[in-house]
């Protein structure tokens, strides 16, 4: 028998002779602190936006997160729960940060509960959707940026305007000529490809 008290959680082992408190699996977890106590130690206030510096992901749009008892939860969404309640079910936190959209910004004044329909709607009107307004995200590579793309604009555009010129010629002799499939040519003078190219 080991003369060292239980753990203060009530799990029936014996304390970590480190913290004389908590076992050595408890230890570990309440060493780091509750979820509200982590969140705030990625946050940094300034003049407007208070900015996550934690972790994030990527896609979509770059949004902060943090781990949960092991489920990523959206930083905006943590702030709002923290400082202003629970978000009734089917709704989103949507961003309305006076110098423009932030998605790192956690700030509860620069943030509203709205449905999905209202969040799409804000982001048209904002211009951040890429299927309306064809501004693309910086994170999102398309074109002769995509690593193993085989063609680049200026051959697209060639493509298009000699199969426009010269409708007779069958896609496989594009395809030979611009080094690619001919499903590839298919794609892309049905502009199911390239949209973003004239």
């Amino acid at each position: 028998m080991s003369d060292l008290p239980l753990c203060q959680c009530g799990c029936g082992k014996h304390v970590s002779k480190v913290t004389n408190q908590f076992c050595y699996g408890h230890r570990r977890r309440n060493h780091r602190g509750t979820p509200e106590e982590r969140f705030w130690k990625y946050v940094n206030k300034t003049a407007t936006c208070w900015l996550w510096t934690g972790a994030t992901q990527a896609i979509p749009y770059n949004y902060g997160v943090l781990n949960i008892k092991g489920k990523l939860h959206r930083a905006h969404r943590l702030a709002w729960q923290f400082l202003k309640g629970p978000i009734p079910d089917g709704y989103e936190i949507c961003h309305n940060c006076p110098d423009g959209d932030n998605p790192l910004c956690v700030n509860p004044e620069h943030l509203f509960v709205g449905t999905h329909k209202d969040n799409m709607l804000d982001c048209i009107a904002k211009g951040r959707n890429p299927a309306v307004t064809d501004l693309h995200m910086p994170t999102r590579a398309r074109g002769s940026r995509i690593g193993t793309s085989s063609m680049n604009e200026e051959d697209v555009a060639a493509l298009r305007q000699l199969a426009k010129a010269h409708p007779e010629i069958k896609q496989g002799t594009w395809a030979k000529q611009f080094k690619t499939s001919q499903a590839n040519v298919s794609r892309i003078l049905l502009y199911q490809a390239w949209k973003h190219v004239p």
